[in-house]
């Protein structure tokens, strides 16, 4: 199984913009450091405040001071000399915002709202110059300097449309008035764009924010059920006009627009941590009430709290945990967006329920926002901001259509590598130019082909490729993988967002195992006795054996025969199979060969007649101990004597088979081959009868009759002799005279003991 995919994700990537809104402390000793592009946990903050707070860096990014809205800390993290009792309020939902003063290089104004304090509260200012005290800063003669009261807990600021003064935005407590008023070089305009706009809501907590461009600005009012106002605000003017009001369930806290000001959230702060979005776009104002998607439904007791736009383009809320939950595509609508509830970990610490609060530039200036940095995917970019009118250069001279002027568009890169993307931008009689650097990657990750392995045996898989991150099919995330057992392997390949997939298939075949064992005593034959090895596994196998003197391989199916020629201690010293796997191996043979007898013997005679059936057998074997004879006839007999007799009753062939055995069992056999012809007579055809006592009588020679008749005629016919008896030979006389010579006839009628007739008929030739 083979799959090589590659996945194209996105991310932000942000160009020109602000820094001095990244470094965050809020909570209870909470931070957070956004100069690296992606958030960093801090923990060396020395605020612990329920809910509002602020922060300033320089344009470096590099840390200035931090408030709670009562006391101020420099740099490092200790007041400043001049820096405590500030009229803020660590209950005040937005106790502080910090401005820098247009045209100046060391004075920031510290607006504090308290709108806890009943009619004593207010917003006031006090003047931090970081020319003092050893430029750690400090607050100098201008402290608590009321503008207005009593106010709510809310306060904004945002640029003026030239782009250098601000208009520091509050609403009044328990009415519908907005106080706007203008810092410039000179300082704060005390004479204000005073606003009577919308409803009249009690209370005084919740959020006042601005969208990105300064075009809107929206406040929640968490006792007013489920509301949140959205105003026009003009920043040539400072005036807030065409509210409209969303209502819900809900008792909303925190607010934030999303970087292009299209979408709006706000944050229950009642009995759950749910985050609402709504679409400004959808048209009237029932279509945008109606639009309203809820990003977390949660059963939570937890408290949402603030919601801060990021320099990293991201929503940020703020819930009483150790976590910050994290919107990560907050321009997107619905699901999209991805709601992270304990997005970012706060390394212990913990968040409250305010965030640092931050001018609308500071945070989000004009922008070039891309996603998708995959060779073969299209690249995306949008400014973060409205813009009158744009002009694109992709900075790929080999792609096509390397340029655009629409505020959202894509381009197709031709290669990998780095390319610069310019961003030619005019809006409300401001240019700007921004450019951002962007890499095209590919990454590529190959398993291999799908593998078989022997068991035991690991695999390292190697799929390191230049920086990315790895994501194994068991969650593991090293770009190293040791792979011990049978299954689908994949690894998912991180660079930049863009994702390479590839798998492969393990198989695990067991290892072979041979065994000899056994203690055994074979007989020597002469040619060696073999020896079984059994194995299992896959076959074929080759196994090598030993012992100890000399190594032999044999291959083949189990069970294999090893041919031994002498007597020793057998083991085996390695077996492989067909697959090439290694295996184990036990056991030993101790193998004795003992000596074998040998069977040898002779008959005499080897052919006979059944009147001398009387055969003489002897015994030349050797080494035997027992001789067990086997006669053919149907009898045997267990005889170890060099010689011995044995009588057949019958004619016929017959094989003699000796076998021998000594004191280990190993026996030995010879066979011999017994003619036994049937009884044999004997006539002479000439005889003698001179008194020499040569062939002096005529007759049949043996015993072996039962009946027996003869008679002797002469030439002409007449009868010369006859008789039953075989002991009585004719010894040549007639009537008592010796008779002539000459020739005669014989005719003798027998029977044999086995009751077969024999009849003999012929001359005879008498000579004296």
């Amino acid at each position: 199984m083979k799959r090589l995919i590659f996945i194209f994700l996105s991310f932000t990537l942000f160009a020109s913009a602000q820094k001095e809104s990244n470094i965050w402390y809020f909570g209870q000793n909470a931070g957070v450091d956004f100069n690296s592009g992606s958030p960093v946990a801090l923990t060396d903050g020395q605020i612990n405040t329920l809910e509002g707070c602020a922060s300033i860096s320089d344009n470096n990014g590099d840390l200035l001071f931090y408030t709670d809205g009562m006391k101020i800390y420099n740099r490092n993290h200790v007041v400043m000399p001049n820096g405590s009792g500030l009229l803020g309020n660590s209950s005040s939902t937005q106790s502080a915002i910090i401005v820098k003063q247009p045209s100046s290089n060391s004075l920031y104004y510290v607006f504090t709202a308290d709108g806890v304090s009943g009619l004593n509260g207010g917003m006031n200012y006090s003047i931090v110059d970081m020319s003092l005290d050893g430029s750690f800063g400090d607050v100098n003669a201008s402290k608590n300097i009321l503008v207005v009261s009593p106010t709510a807990e809310k306060v904004c600021a945002i640029t003026h449309q030239n782009g250098y003064d601000f208009w520091i935005v509050t609403s009044l407590e328990n009415s519908n008035t907005f106080h706007s008023y203008l810092l410039t070089s000179s300082g704060v305009n005390m004479a204000a764009v005073v606003n009577n706009i919308g409803n009249i809501y009690v209370g005084t907590g919740g959020y006042l924010r601005s969208n990105p461009v300064g075009s809107k600005i929206a406040g929640v009012y968490p006792w007013a059920s489920g509301t949140v106002e959205i105003y026009d605000f003009d920043n040539a003017t400072g005036i807030l006009s065409n509210n409209i009001s969303l209502t819900s369930n809900n008792v909303y806290y925190g607010v934030e627009f999303s970087p292009d000001g299209n979408l709006i959230y706000a944050s229950d702060h009642q009995n759950s941590s749910n985050i609402t979005q709504y679409n400004l776009l959808a048209g009237s104002t029932s279509d945008i009430i109606n639009s309203a998607f809820v990003l977390l439904d949660s059963t939570s007791s937890q408290i949402g709290g603030a919601m801060q736009i990021a320099p990293d383009g991201k929503i940020y809320h703020a819930y009483a945990q150790a976590y910050l939950g994290v919107i990560e595509f907050p321009n997107v609508v619905g699901v999209g967006c991805n709601y992270d509830v304990d997005g970012f970990y706060l390394d212990g610490m913990t968040a409250l329920f305010g965030l640092p609060t931050f001018v609308n530039t500071y945070v989000i200036s004009p922008t070039v926002i891309s996603t998708n940095y995959c060779l073969g995917d299209s690249t995306f970019f949008s400014i973060s901001i409205s813009s009158d009118s744009i002009l694109w250069n992709f900075g790929d001279i080999l792609g096509g259509e390397n340029s655009s002027n629409l505020n959202s568009t894509f381009h197709i890169y031709s290669d990998t590598g780095e390319f610069t993307v310019t961003l030619f931008v005019y809006n409300s009689g401001i240019s700007d130019t921004l450019t951002a650097l962007i890499n095209i990657i590919s990454p590529f990750v190959n398993l291999g082909n799908d593998t078989t392995l022997c068991n035991g045996e690991i695999l390292l898989i190697d799929a390191t490729y230049h920086t990315s991150t790895y994501f194994w099919q068991d969650g593991s995330v090293n770009p190293i993988y040791n792979v011990s057992s049978d299954g689908l392997y994949w690894v998912e390949l991180t660079e930049n967002s863009c994702i390479s997939i590839d798998s492969f298939y393990v198989y695990y075949n067991p290892v072979p195992n041979a065994i000899i064992s056994g203690a055994d005593s074979v007989c020597d034959i002469g040619d060696g006795v073999y020896l079984s090895i059994n194995s299992t596994g896959i076959p074929p196998f080759s196994i090598t054996y030993t012992n100890g003197s000399f190594s032999n391989t044999i291959t083949g199916f189990s069970p294999l025969s090893v041919l031994i020629t002498d007597t020793e201690n057998y083991t085996i010293s390695s077996v492989t199979d067909n697959d090439g796997c290694i295996g184990t191996f036990s056991g030993n043979a101790v193998l004795t060969i003992n000596p074998s007898p040998m069977a040898d013997f002779l008959l005499n005679p080897e052919e006979t007649f059944l009147d001398k059936n009387e055969i003489t057998f002897t015994n030349n074997s050797s080494g035997q101990i027992i001789s067990d004879w086997i006669f053919g006839d149907g009898t045997t007999l267990l005889d170890n004597y060099s010689t011995i007799i044995h009588s057949y009753s019958d004619t016929g062939y017959y094989t003699i088979t000796l076998v021998v055995s000594n004191e280990f069992g190993c026996t030995d056999s010879s066979s011999r081959a017994l003619v036994i012809y049937p009884f044999t007579y004997y006539l002479p055809n000439t005889f003698t009868p001179n008194q020499d006592g040569i062939n002096d009588l005529f007759g049949l020679i043996s015993t072996k009759v039962n009946t027996f008749n003869m008679f002797i005629v002469d030439r002409w016919g007449f009868e010369v002799y006859n008789t039953t008896d075989i002991n009585l030979l004719w010894d040549g006389t007639k009537n008592g005279k010796p008779a002539q010579d000459g020739v005669y006839v014989y005719k003798i009628v027998i029977e044999d003991p086995v009751g077969e007739i024999h009849e003999f008929v012929g001359n005879l030739f008498l000579i004296r």
